[in-house]
């Protein structure tokens, strides 16, 4: 009797992978822009900081031709070729993007740069970068709300999963560096304090942060002035 080989079938192509991943939006990288007509603008370098994060650096793992500008009376017209890589494989998506030559009567400056940024960001969306904006959905502001609170916790759970930085005290330190001055010279705690409250006719426990800071300084000038010198640490000479 012979053995059927069961044949494993590929696993169906999921073609919204790029797009569930991407298409929503941190309102904190939007801005509401008026031109005589309202829109939401995306930050362009959030799109470019994410698409990184999928692909990998620009250049290696996405980007884009080099562009071609045409430019027609008032307008500039910028072409460019998005490409991405997917394995072995390349999408390649063809973008058109236009803008004004012109702010008023003077040259606009930008005009490559904003065509430019434009078509990238075009090429995205059509990736399903930031989808829910261009599908309208930041007309809602319950939507916002709602992607507001949603980005809010997850910035949370990422600032909780962080090792806990130590709360930097200030006023140890500048003991510490007070101690390491009267070990420096040689002298004891008690009569080292005794000269730092003497000079500021205040006990050092009562020293605020920058008084103790000075106070740094302040003990090794008197240490010199009374003529002693750093003494030598026995350990560091084999014990000599």
């Amino acid at each position: 009797m012979t053995d059927k080989k069961t044949e494993t079938q590929p696993a169906a192509l999921d073609n919204m992978r790029i797009w569930s991943q991407v298409d929503k939006t941190d309102p904190d990288n939007t801005k509401k822009v008026d031109l005589g007509y309202k829109f939401t603008a995306i930050d362009a370098y959030t799109q470019i900081q994410r698409a990184t994060e999928l692909w990998g650096p620009v250049g290696i793992g996405w980007g884009w031709n080099a562009p071609v500008f045409k430019a027609y009376e008032c307008l500039l017209v910028c072409e460019v070729c998005l490409w991405y890589m997917e394995g072995d494989k390349v999408g390649n998506i063809h973008v058109v993007e236009a803008a004004k030559l012109k702010m008023g009567d003077k040259p606009d400056d930008n005009a490559h740069k904003k065509t430019l940024t434009g078509a990238i960001t075009k090429g995205l969306s059509y990736l399903g970068f930031n989808a829910d904006v261009f599908l309208g959905r930041f007309d809602d502001n319950k939507y916002i709300q709602e992607r507001k609170a949603e980005c809010a916790k997850e910035k949370g759970h990422a600032t909780d999963n962080r090792p806990a930085k130590k709360p930097v005290d200030e006023l140890a330190d500048a003991k510490r560096a007070v101690a390491a001055v009267y070990k420096k010279y040689g002298v004891g705690k008690d009569e080292a304090l005794k000269m730092l409250s003497d000079n500021y006719d205040q006990p050092v426990r009562e020293f605020s942060v920058e008084k103790m800071k000075a106070a740094v300084q302040v003990l090794e000038q008197m240490f010199i002035d009374k003529g002693l010198e750093p003494v030598e640490d026995d350990e560091d000479f084999g014990g000599l």
